[in-house]
């Protein structure tokens, strides 16, 4: 018999190419899904090869013995069932079932391969599929031919069947992959049973694999190697593919706190290995392997069930809350974990990103290790992207409100300044609280900015009001300075730039740090204070006696007085150890020349005690509350006049 191999031919150059390109284009360390891939092609390269020499030989049979006839042919007929039970391995592999599906895998893939091995094995004596003749060397089919071809569409069927069943563990790009390389198969092979001369099966076995190349789930692009689970990227294409077939999945998310301090006592080694163990961990629980690496030590797992969801979250949380040995030491890992039931209820995976931020930025505010339903919390995070956006849109337009809170001196017995403040007011919810929006600015990166315009707004009011705050015993301006701003080498200078440029006298302005933010940011918290002090500005400690830092620290840095804390003060009015405490602090401060400023005033008691403390600045809301700048200079020009206080 005659072969027209012009297809064999192109189905193996086809073939050879992508095995080039997927060598170039994929990592050295493989996902499961791509490894399996290379194994389907190397087999589908090796059953066209195989195709094309039966075809020789069997043209030039004549020229050969029959044990190469023989051999070479039931080679060629055992990879020709192998490469689609390679197919619906692959199908397996991208939906990470191994594990749930091994038995079935281990039936449907293996046995039918060893009956139909044993066949072919046994076929020079039975010649069940083919033989050849034991004089001319001519070949022929046996009564069993079509055994093959049956077999070849069972496996096709049977991975379009698991494909559908498992779909929502795959992207529809690889489920629509998968049914392509199928139907091409099937086609070729109907193809080439009703024309055996014209050798269709090899290029279609070329077309199907180029298909699912071109559209292979890439988790060696998605792969974090580190951690051995799937990256970001991988999270948002598996979630953006759910959602847009309106599929449903939860979730399951484990942040791991405190690296950077364990990574300070004992090097990088030590988070790695934690972050590797418990990544391990996830892996080994989830029954899909559907587990991502978010941002450093953040972890997600895609469940598809609640019961699976259930179990993970307490098993995982159950395994952190055990002490573990890192580098010889035993340890517990310290953690946040929470679940989100439905992925439904969100548009795309960059929302439930953000909201996965928000709700372990929620934890740490409340200082919550777990939260098992965290879609209670939805409303609450919706309206804090409302506040969000319409915060840009208020820095945009310089919406922001300057408020100020009256300073009282406590020598001059007269109000003598200012802290100025940022109020935000929505058409439709009304006041928005600074904490909420400022906290928002922080996470978003735009605080700088919101500061900026406080500066600007305020300065040009000085700037328009000089002689009547002059008038009404004014002499100092406080602002607040956020930890993101400090770190900005440039933001004194643009202050003290704009100061000039308004012809306002730096001796006026005051900048209050929080003891947090000083102590962590040593070196720059030292700069800002040392270009704007000596321009003539006073930088202050704000919330000192807050707890975060030692007394060493904060004296090596070289503030002019510092703002108690208030919580202090409201411990110090209840507690007489509290109030030793405060006592002592302030003392302290006096010793070293520091000027003081006492906040949270809310009872005449406590101004009295303060006053007897020797204090110099008294606020609170009992001497007056944040007012628009506008009123808050009209309450002090008649307070100062009338003598109040």
């Amino acid at each position: 018999m005659l072969y027209n191999v012009d297809f064999l031919i192109a189905g193996l150059i086809i073939l050879c190419l992508v095995l080039l390109q997927f060598q170039l284009t994929r990592a050295k360390k493989r996902g499961l899904s791509s490894k399996v891939f290379l194994a389907m092609l190397s087999v589908c390269i090796l059953d066209v090869a195989l195709d094309a020499v039966t075809a020789y030989l069997i043209q030039h049979a004549a020229d050969y013995s029959l044990v190469v006839l023989y051999v070479a042919n039931s080679a060629f007929f055992l990879s020709q069932i192998l490469v689609t039970a390679m197919l619906y391995l692959y199908a397996v592999a991208i939906c990470n079932n191994f594990r749930r599906e091994y038995a079935v895998s281990l039936v449907v893939s293996v046995i039918p391969l060893l009956l139909f091995a044993v066949l072919t094995l046994s076929n020079p004596v039975t010649h069940v599929f083919f033989s050849f003749d034991t004089v001319t060397h001519e070949y022929s089919h046996g009564p069993y031919i079509y055994l093959l071809y049956m077999l070849a569409f069972f496996y096709s069927i049977v991975t379009i069947g698991y494909s559908t069943l498992c779909r929502k563990l795959m992207r529809g790009i690889d489920y629509l992959a998968i049914w392509e390389f199928c139907v091409i198969a099937i086609t070729c092979v109907f193809l080439q049973a009703r024309y055996p001369d014209l050798l269709m099966t090899g290029f279609g076995i070329g077309l199907g694999a180029m298909v699912v190349f071109l559209t292979i789930n890439n988790t060696d692009g998605m792969f974090d190697a580190q951690s051995n689970v799937f990256d970001i990227e991988g999270f948002r294409r598996q979630i953006d593919t759910m959602i847009q077939r309106k599929a449903d999945a939860s979730l399951v998310f484990v942040s791991l706190e405190m690296l950077r301090t364990l990574n300070k006592l004992g090097g990088p080694s030590i988070s790695d290995s934690i972050i590797q163990e418990v990544a391990a961990q996830l892996r080994a629980l989830s029954r899909t392997k559907m587990v991502f690496r978010m941002k450093g030590s953040q972890f997600v797992v895609l469940c598809d069930s609640r019961r699976e969801q259930r179990r993970i979250f307490h098993q995982i949380t159950t395994w952190l809350d055990q002490t573990h040995p890192v580098h010889g030491m035993p340890a517990r890992i310290s953690y946040r974990a929470g679940t989100v039931d439905s992925v439904a209820v969100f548009d795309s995976s960059y929302e439930i990103q953000s909201y996965l931020e928000y709700l372990l930025s929620y934890m740490r505010r409340n200082d919550m290790t777990v939260l098992p339903d965290a879609l209670s919390l939805l409303k609450d995070y919706q309206f804090e992207r409302k506040i969000a956006v319409f915060n840009n849109q208020a820095m945009e337009q310089n919406l922001f409100s300057v408020y100020a809170q009256p300073l009282y001196g406590v020598k001059e017995q007269r109000f003598v300044g200012f802290e100025i403040l940022s109020r935000l007011f929505h058409p439709d919810l009304g006041f928005i609280s600074p904490e909420v929006f400022i906290r928002l600015a922080e996470e978003e990166g735009t605080v700088g900015k919101l500061g900026a315009l406080q500066y600007a707004n305020a300065l040009e009011f000085v700037k328009d009001n000089r002689d009547r705050l002059r008038a009404a015993g004014v002499t100092q301006m406080k602002f607040n300075v956020s930890a993101v701003e400090l770190i900005d080498p440039m933001l004194p200078l643009r202050i003290l730039d704009r100061i000039k440029n308004l012809e306002l006298d730096p001796d006026m302005f005051g900048f209050e740090i929080t003891e947090t933010s000083a102590v962590k940011y040593g070196e720059s918290s030292e700069r800002f204070v040392t270009l704007l002090q000596e321009a003539g500005c006073h930088v202050l400690l704000d919330d000192f006696g807050s707890g975060y830092a030692n007394l060493d620290s904060v004296m090596n840095l070289p503030f002019q007085g510092v703002k108690m804390d208030m919580t202090l003060l409201r411990s110090a009015s209840a507690d007489e150890n509290a109030r030793t405490l405060y006592s002592g602090l302030v003392g302290i401060m006096k010793g070293l020349g520091k000027s003081i400023v006492s906040e949270g005033v809310e009872t005449v008691e406590q101004a009295d005690y303060l006053k007897n403390l020797g204090v110099d600045l008294l606020q609170g809301y009992l001497l007056c509350k944040p007012l628009p700048i506008e009123e808050a200079v009209a309450f002090v020009e008649k307070a100062n006049a009338e003598g109040r206080w």
